[in-house]
């Protein structure tokens, strides 16, 4: 039953969509391996007794009637994405990028606000030197101590097509071995609109602990979107590059009003739309709100917002710790 189950997610119009392939299959890998942890451990979870009479019912329902030689729709695709989890959330991130190889924690929903501004013309005039806000929500999956997960979305307004999904995957530091890294593998920036959203940006992480609440992490990302989107200024496709992200141990402050500061920087290599590199200082005021402001400086300006090297951002975090004492 497991295998069917596994089977019918992992095939949902791989190879016969208008989608490529190649990011089909890159989605119900992850949505896959998301959807049998999830289902593992909630059969683990079921009396024995229980467990044999769900699958004889569904058995007998034939809930899932599955052939390969039906036609695949764009609502198929659409399944895989939804399947492991209704709530769906942005990926974690340093800075700039998803340079790091953390998961948000089981069940803790965390909300973010993003803006990314400059001095210029007013925001929805020629040349405007800003982003639509990202406002997002984060969620992790799986409640294992060996293996985590996070999955959300981004809503970036005012824009015609505002949706972007993410889903990760993380083995926590020491989980495979004692003293092993951290390790992610995840996709972001995942977009429905051809040509215009879909960047699809697989990213690879390794990751160690420093000073006990601090981190230094590194890996690679490769967009699968559409040619032009990874196409820069000077008319050449940069798909691939290197991601680093650095994140200070805390600095107490422990006055009324502010917990502690966290400084951070981080890059993303590669002179194409999301190249770019920053530093600033995380302000926690509880530990489950924070802002973070500074600078983001840009490998290829003349893609960005009124054709800015360098962009200020203000990015607001609360985790949501619903039901924790």
């Amino acid at each position: 039953m497991l295998t069917q189950l596994t089977y019918a997610i992992a095939w949902a119009g791989a190879g016969r969509s208008s989608a490529s392939p190649s990011l089909v299959h890159s989605v119900s890998s992850v949505a896959t391996i998301l959807f049998v942890v999830w289902l593992s451990w909630l059969v683990r979870r079921m009396r024995q007794e229980d467990a044999r009479r769900l699958i004889a019912r569904i058995q007998r329902a034939r809930v899932l009637p599955f052939s390969r030689r039906r036609p695949p729709t764009r609502v198929a695709l659409l399944a895989v994405l939804i399947v492991p989890a209704v709530a769906q959330a942005t990926p974690s991130t340093t800075y700039w990028a998803p340079s790091t190889a953390n998961c948000q924690a089981f069940g803790l929903p965390h909300v973010t606000y993003d803006t990314y501004f400059g001095k210029g013309p007013a925001a929805g005039s020629p040349g405007a030197p800003n982003y639509p806000i990202d406002t997002g929500l984060t969620t992790g999956l799986l409640p294992s101590k060996k293996l985590q997960a996070e999955v959300g979305f981004d809503l970036l307004l005012p824009s015609q097509d505002p949706l972007f999904v993410n889903a990760k995957l993380c083995t926590p530091e020491s989980s495979l071995f004692k003293g092993s890294p951290s390790f992610s593998a995840g996709i972001y920036n995942l977009g429905f609109k051809e040509g215009v959203t879909d960047y699809n940006v697989l990213h690879f992480m390794a990751q160690k602990t420093v000073g006990g609440t601090g981190y230094i992490a590194a890996g690679l990302y490769h967009g699968l979107g559409t040619e032009s989107l990874f196409t820069n200024s000077e008319g050449k496709v940069v798909r691939t590059g290197f991601m680093a992200g650095l994140f200070s141990p805390d600095i107490n402050v422990g006055v009324k009003g502010l917990k502690k500061i966290n400084f951070t920087a981080d890059v993303q290599t590669g002179k194409n739309v999301l190249g770019a590199g920053g530093f600033g200082v995380y302000f926690y005021f509880t530990g489950t709100i924070d802002l973070l402001t500074g600078p983001v400086f840009f490998f290829d300006e003349a893609l960005q917002p009124g054709g800015r090297r360098m962009l200020w951002t203000v990015q607001v975090d609360v985790d949501v710790p619903l039901g924790r004492k």
